[in-house]
Order: C-alpha cells, then sequence, then structure tokens
C-alpha cells in the first residue's frame, strides 16, 4: 500500500512524477490484527490520498478492513493501480461494496465488431459447458491479452516453420517480431513489453464501475477519446458517494502540530528574532524568513498546524541545527541557513526564495574597489562568524590569516571605520541579505563594490512587499552609493534558504527531553542575555 518518490509500473507511462510521501509493504500472509494496525497507524496522519498495488485478493482484505476503519469515507481518496482495474468486473459483488469510490484504471479495449463477436461466442460455449452457472462476465482484459499471445504464438510458428528441431531462440526472435491487429488492440511487443496505447479510468460506483475519462500519450487525461480537446474527468463520486473532490489531507486526529525550529542569534535580527516576554513566560518569533514560512504555509492547499521552537546554537555554524532535522527530532527548520553541498547530503532544502550572491561593502571613497586590490594589498577583510563565507573567501585565494570574523552590524561599522592599519578591515565580505540588512542601519558613508558572486536563485509571489517590510525601500538605499556594482534591488537579495525535513509531510517529532534541555537552557539565557550565530 502506498499512502500518498516514486515511478510506478502500474501508472501510465507519463503518470509517473507522482510524489509518493511514504510506502509500506503489506505481507501476503498477514493477519487481521497487523493489517489493522497498519490502517490505524495511517489514520493517524493528515494524509488523505491512499494508492493500492497489491493483488486483486489482498487488495480486497485492505478495501474491507479499511472500510471497518472508517477510511472509506467523506475526505478519502483511495486510487488503485491496473492490478486492480483490470479484474474489476470479475470481482464478487461483496468485494465491490468495500470499494465504493475507488478510482483505478485499465488498458482500453475498444469493442469492435471482432470482441464483440468472440465475447459473444465464449459466452454461449461457457454456458454449454457449464450449464449450472447463469452469472457469466465477459472476458477480462488479461484473458484478451492471453488470446493476442497464443494468436502471434501461432503466428511465430507459421514465419519461423518451427519443427522439432527449431532453436527455442529462433521462435523466440520470431514472436518478438510478430505485428497485428489482435482483440486488445495492436499486438506489438517492445524489449518483451506489450506496448499499450491508451488506458480507461474507471470509478467503482453501486455494483460495478463506469468510466470517467481516458489517458492517452498525446492527450493526456480527457472526458473521451472521440473529442480530444475535452479535458479532464467526468464526474467522481469519492467515498462516502462524495461528489466534491476532497483535498486530501486532514489535521491528524492525535492534533499534533509540526514543531519548526529557529535559531536564536546575535545580531541581523531583520532575519531571524526571537524575543522573550518574563511577564507572560512566552517568547515571539519574527522576521523576514518567519514572514516567508508563514506566508507559504498559508498558501498551501490544506490546512497544516505547526509551532515554532526556539533552539539555542553555541556552535560555530548551524549543522547542529540541521542536525536535528537529519536525525527527525524537528519536522523541519526556518532560518537565514546557507546551502552547501555538505548539508545538501544531510537534509532537503527548498530551493532558494530569491537571487543568491556574495559581495563586499567598503568607507564612500575607498582604498579598494575589487577583489584582486585585497588580494595584492594583503589588506584584513571582514566576514560574517559562523558562516561558509570564510569557506568562499579562501578558495579566492585569501589567506586564513587576514580574516576577522564580526557577529553584528555594529561590529561590521566600527571594523570598516578603523581600516586595516587600525586592528579593523579594508572591506566586508557577506552574503547581500546581509549588507542588505548592514546598509540599511547605515545609510550614508559605506557602499557595496565590485561583482556580485552569483549562485542561483528562486523568487516567489509576494516577496517584494515582505522585503521592504523588513529593509525598506531597495531603490532609496543604493542611490549615490554604487560603485560599478548592481544595486541593492530585489533581484540582487538572496542567499536564504527554508531548510525542511519533512515539512509537509508527518514526522517524528522533536525528542521531548532535548526540547527540554532546551527550553531550560533558553530560560537560563533570558535571565542572562546571549544569542546564537547564523549559518
Amino acid at each position: 500500500m502506498l499512502p500518498g518518490s516514486d515511478s510506478h509500473p502500474s501508472l501510465p507511462q507519463g503518470r509517473q512524477d507522482i510524489f509518493l510521501y511514504s510506502t509500506i509493504a503489506l505481507p501476503v500472509g498477514m493477519t487481521g490484527d497487523y493489517l489493522n494496525q497498519i490502517l490505524y497507524n495511517i489514520k493517524e496522519t493528515p494524509t488523505r490520498v491512499f494508492i493500492v498495488h497489491m493483488l486483486p485478493d489482498l487488495a480486497a482484505r485492505v478495501f474491507y478492513q479499511a472500510t471497518v476503519a472508517g477510511m472509506m469515507s467523506d475526505g478519502y481518496i483511495w486510487i488503485a493501480t491496473s492490478s486492480i482495474g483490470t479484474v474489476v468486473d470479475s470481482l464478487s459483488p461483496d468485494k465491490i461494496d468495500h470499494m465504493q469510490g475507488v478510482v483505478t484504471l485499465r488498458p482500453y479495449v475498444e469493442a469492435t465488431a471482432h470482441v464483440m463477436n468472440f465475447t459473444a461466442r465464449l459466452n454461449a460455449r461457457f454456458r454449454l459447458e457449464n450449464p449450472g452457472i447463469n452469472d457469466v462476465h465477459n472476458p477480462s482484459t488479461q484473458l484478451l491479452w492471453a488470446y493476442d499471445t497464443a494468436w502471434a504464438l501461432a503466428e511465430a510458428v507459421h514465419i519461423a516453420r518451427v519443427s522439432s528441431s527449431t532453436p527455442g531462440r529462433t521462435l523466440l526472435g520470431a514472436m518478438l517480431n510478430t505485428t497485428f491487429d489482435g482483440m486488445a488492440g495492436r499486438f506489438m511487443l517492445v524489449n518483451g513489453h506489450l506496448q499499450l496505447s491508451s488506458y480507461e479510468i474507471i470509478n467503482i460506483v453501486d455494483k460495478g464501475a463506469r468510466t470517467v475519462g481516458f489517458w492517452t500519450p498525446e492527450s493526456r487525461i480527457i472526458k473521451n477519446l472521440k473529442t480530444s480537446g475535452a479535458k479532464g474527468l467526468e464526474q467522481i463520486l469519492w467515498p462516502g458517494h462524495l461528489a466534491t473532490t476532497p483535498k486530501g489531507w486532514d489535521v491528524s486526529s492525535n492534533g499534533s502540530p509540526l514543531r519548526i525550529i529557529v535559531p536564536e542569534k546575535q545580531g541581523f535580527n531583520q532575519l531571524v528574532e526571537v524575543s522573550y516576554s518574563r511577564a507572560a513566560n512566552s517568547f515571539t518569533v519574527r522576521g523576514y524568513c518567519i514572514d516567508i514560512f508563514d506566508m507559504l504555509m498559508k498558501n498551501l492547499p490544506y490546512p497544516v498546524a505547526y509551532h515554532y521552537v526556539p533552539v539555542i546554537d553555541s556552535s560555530s555554524s548551524y549543522d547542529s541545527l540541521l542536525s536535528l532535522v537529519r536525525e527527525k527530532k524537528a519536522d523541519g527548520m526556518v532560518g537565514d541557513t546557507t546551502i552547501t553541498m555538505s548539508r545538501m547530503n544531510k537534509v532537503s532544502f527548498t530551493m532558494p526564495f530569491t537571487d543568491t550572491g556574495l559581495s563586499m561593502v567598503v568607507r564612500l571613497q575607498p582604498t579598494v574597489n575589487s577583489v584582486q586590490d585585497l588580494l595584492r594589498s594583503g589588506d584584513y577583510v571582514g566576514y560574517h562568524k559562523g558562516s561558509t563565507v570564510a569557506y568562499w573567501l579562501e578558495g579566492m585565494g585569501f589567506r586564513q590569516e587576514i580574516l576577522l570574523g564580526y557577529n553584528t552590524v555594529e561590529e561590521y561599522a566600527d571594523a570598516l571605520q578603523r581600516g586595516s592599519g587600525n586592528g579593523g578591515v579594508s572591506a566586508i565580505f557577506d552574503e547581500i541579505p546581509y549588507l542588505k540588512v548592514f546598509l540599511s542601519k547605515y545609510r550614508e558613508g559605506y557602499t557595496m563594490v565590485g561583482p556580485t558572486y552569483k549562485l542561483g536563485g528562486f523568487g516567489f509571489e509576494e516577496m517584494e512587499r515582505i522585503e521592504k517590510k523588513w529593509f525598506g525601500d531597495p531603490g532609496a538605499q543604493s542611490k549615490s552609493r554604487n560603485i560599478d556594482s548592481s544595486s541593492l534591488g530585489f533581484n540582487s537579495f538572496g542567499g536564504l534558504f527554508l531548510i525542511s525535513g519533512t515539512v509537509a509531510v508527518y514526522a517524528a517529532r522533536l525528542c521531548p527531553r532535548r526540547l527540554e534541555g532546551a527550553e531550560e537552557e533558553r530560560g537560563e539565557q533570558m535571565r542572562n542575555g546571549g544569542g546564537g550565530r547564523r549559518g
């Protein structure tokens, strides 16, 4: 059973981009108690869309137990692969009763005169040989395939002039090259597999199945084969005889919201800030990254409950926080975290929600205007302590001993004012979002120079509105301050990533003991002050 990235052999080719949150393998000889436990565990999750791919008899057991568990009712979506659709006409009425609302598919066989004649002759012969059986089903797709296969074998024997001494390889080659119009359509084998041209999408309702659409490689999902422009499907009756398509997601019965960790940090609070109220013994999380995440969750097509959990980061980077997501002790993380190749091997990142880039800030009359100037002079260079910027600077050729790390915009300003010869630096390197925060506070006396080292990016809607809320008008900040550099407008702002391990799916919650320890440490921080660093 597949609650739900896997491509699936029993889904039509071209629809194998369906993303499955998780898969569950059910043993053929499982007990009823085992199956019940699996179903009730799934019922506790927010997922309400399930894909069933298994043998018909086992599927019938699953649908029966799902009915008992109340999972064949309003709000649920059940989709069965062609392993069910191809035999639905031969299923017993009691099995059909427990599949009401299921959507499945089967290879489409056109009801040609040839097929109708064959069906009539087959049924007549069956009744003649089995006079006590009155309920005779029409031949299934598998039976028609078997008939066509036998015909293909006979054709191959004729073509290859098979005798008792003919090698089996010769017969196989002749059969693989046999092509003709059979009962089930065009018979043609490619790499040993029968090529199917279209599928019939059916909805199991009342005592059988009704056709609600078709799938073809050319037109994809359409209402009928004669009018390819009629996209979509006919009315589907979902479980519970619900005519409106369920949203496929619901708040889980256990009511547990997702726990999204955020870093407690020092400096650059426009990006992420955790503030505490000692009187109310509560905290507030705000900032640019938080607004973006809230906007994203608000625009999901289904409700997802979540709350923020501040976590103190006392290390030199955010790697310790990311480990909580990797170990599934948190459902996700929101913060000003930089994506790196090593981190991508440990957690899943969203796309960067703005352009990314690395640049430098210098006094309005700088002594250096480029990376080359700095490398030649050997002046001290500043960067954001705990970030990955130092790694990039070393890659550019800067020696580690001339790199000085700072935590806040105030420290940036002080270091630039003192200069490289007086215990400060000649330039500050950072990702553009942090330089933007710096320039939003120190509007006069500093400028961003040199090229921006692009790292790629992606934009969401409403980004400009949220950007102006936290950083002001980008145009006003960049006037009269650029020296052969790109402006600080929206297209240059980037480097921030939302990290989600399993934000949109159910996952393991934060380890209670780990969170209790974090809460105790946070309480101590409230009394003594302090914070962490960004990644």
